[in-house]
């Protein structure tokens, strides 16, 4: 048998299909990595300058908006909004 006329074998279309689905699951379940759920959590010095960089550009919009600084209640609320 040729070797074009085997692959449109319906088995082998079927074999290959199985096949692929075979691998694409394995490597789903084995290929999960977990530790890139932490990896992807900021640390808390990074939580701590993201939270000061919000707060300074809260700040700077004030200024520019209103020409002073935002109370502690806006602040507050405004790092809540964001």
């Amino acid at each position: 048998m040729r070797f074009d006329r085997w692959l449109q074998l319906k088995q082998t279309k079927a074999f290959c299909l199985g096949m692929a689905i075979l691998f694409a699951s394995e490597q789903a379940v084995w290929g999960a990595d977990l530790s890139i759920f932490q990896t992807m959590r900021l640390s808390d010095a990074q939580q701590v300058q993201l939270q000061a960089a919000r707060s300074a550009a809260v700040v700077t919009i004030y200024d520019d908006l209103y020409g002073r600084t935002p109370t502690a209640k806006e602040l507050s609320d405004a790092l809540t909004f964001l």
